[in-house]
């Protein structure tokens, strides 16, 4: 059994119009704390809309959709079993998913069975941890360059 730690982070940046780039981050360590893969993607709004009905993007979406996302982009670097920690800045991510906090928004609900469909697909277990953003961490810092654009892989 590997172990492995995933930082993840998303983003939403407002204009006046309501628009606004959407992203998605992650850096996938190992336990000799040596990077594995790293992810950067912008998100199309219509994207969202279409797999979860909602024009409501906001940067919760994001950070839950970061998770998904990054579970799927790296699942050929994971293997059955592996044991990842998730470290995200948005508490909210590891309030949901281990159902502590109410979700009041659908998309979100529909976001982490998503999530849990995943682990349980990649028979992965996984463990949800909150890290203070812009704190000094530097996967954390890396992570959120890359859900921002502005680097495109480390």
């Amino acid at each position: 059994m590997r172990k492995f730690k995933l930082y993840t982070d998303g983003s939403h940046f407002k204009l006046d119009n309501g628009g606004g780039r959407l992203g998605v981050g992650a850096v996938l360590v190992n336990s000799g704390g040596s990077i594995v893969d790293s992810l950067s993607l912008e998100v199309d709004r219509c994207t969202i809309r279409e797999l979860y009905n909602t024009s409501d993007v906001s940067n919760p979406t994001m950070e839950m959709y970061a998770v998904l996302v990054s579970l799927r982009r790296f699942s050929s670097k994971l293997q059955f079993s592996d044991e990842i920690e998730v470290y995200a800045d948005y508490q909210g991510v590891m309030y949901w998913m281990y159902h502590k906090w109410k979700i009041n928004k659908e998309y979100i609900y529909m976001i982490r069975e998503d999530i849990e469909s995943e682990i349980k697909k990649q028979n992965l277990s996984v463990k949800f941890q909150w890290i203070k953003g812009h704190d000094g961490d530097k996967y954390n810092e890396m992570a959120d360059k890359l859900a921002k654009g502005e680097i495109k892989s480390v």
